[in-house]
């Protein structure tokens, strides 16, 4: 539901079921730990703060997106997406003219997904690096 108002650009809407899918999942049956870091709700989270951006809701967006980054340093999570992280944070930064911060994360998720074999997340860091350039 949250994905067919986002792509129907209805922020408020999608960020609502966003926040509904999150904060039902976290009251399910995973513990707090295991909420933060699972990889199947980094979607949702991604583009809640997506949806936070276009809403012009830049703190919150912001506190969900430093809030994983630095859930995610230990123990470490998959590199692909802490780098869709730190490439979101890095676009909320970009729409608020924080372009020395957003250039930063940009750089420091294509370090990340450089490495390994060429895939969307790696396009997706590197064209948004330049843009922000």
């Amino acid at each position: 539901v949250g994905d067919r108002a986002l792509a129907s650009l209805d922020f408020q809407e999608a960020s609502k079921n966003y926040n509904m899918a999150l904060q039902s999942a976290q009251e399910g049956t995973m513990t707090g730990d295991d909420f933060k870091l699972r990889p199947k709700m980094m979607a949702p989270t991604i583009n809640l703060a997506k949806c936070l951006r276009e809403l012009a809701r830049y703190k919150e967006a912001e506190d969900i997106l430093t809030k994983y980054i630095k859930d995610a340093k230990d123990p470490p999570v998959d590199t692909r997406l802490h780098a869709r992280v730190l490439s979101t944070l890095a676009e909320l930064y970009q729409a608020q003219s924080k372009y020395d911060a957003a250039a930063k994360l940009h750089k420091q998720a294509v370090s990340m997904v450089r490495g390994g074999t060429p895939n969307l997340e790696l396009a997706g860091s590197i064209a948004g690096y330049a843009e922000t350039l």
